[in-house]
């Protein structure tokens, strides 16, 4: 069983505690207090998936400054994020390991913000849509 986490994790594949039961040979028998214990003996653990940290856009600050100019009027807004892809920050590894990947479709990062913003006088002011290009 610990040869198939160890080659499942090689090939960068997220595993949970439901996939290693369920892979398991003792199915019938085989529970999350089972699991917990091989875990143990096996010197393995949940860990969370670490990444490099992300850097700055070069042209930041005049972006805040135009998003500063365009919310002046706004006197209450709200946002949401709306994510395409969600995906586990856990998975089973060796206890002591310093970086912890995992394959994953890459659309994780894909996501849109929606934002509702209204004036409480109920009259509208600002624009509708970005003039500006859409990355």
């Amino acid at each position: 069983m610990k040869e198939w986490i160890v080659g499942e994790r090689k090939l960068g594949h997220a595993l949970s505690t439901k996939s290693i039961i369920k892979e398991s040979t003792l199915r019938a028998e085989a529970q999350a207090s089972w699991c917990y214990r091989f875990m143990n003996r096996q010197r393995l653990a949940m860990r969370l998936k670490t990444g490099i940290a992300q850097k700055m856009p070069k042209n930041y600050e005049n972006q805040i400054i135009k998003f500063h100019r365009l919310i002046i009027n706004i006197r209450d807004m709200d946002e949401v994020l709306l994510t395409f892809d969600v995906v586990s920050n856990r998975t089973v590894d060796a206890k002591g390991s310093k970086t912890i990947t995992t394959k994953t479709p890459g659309n994780e990062k894909t996501h849109n913000n929606v934002v509702l913003s209204y004036c409480a006088d109920g009259i509208f002011k600002g624009n509708t849509f970005p003039k500006d290009k859409i990355p």
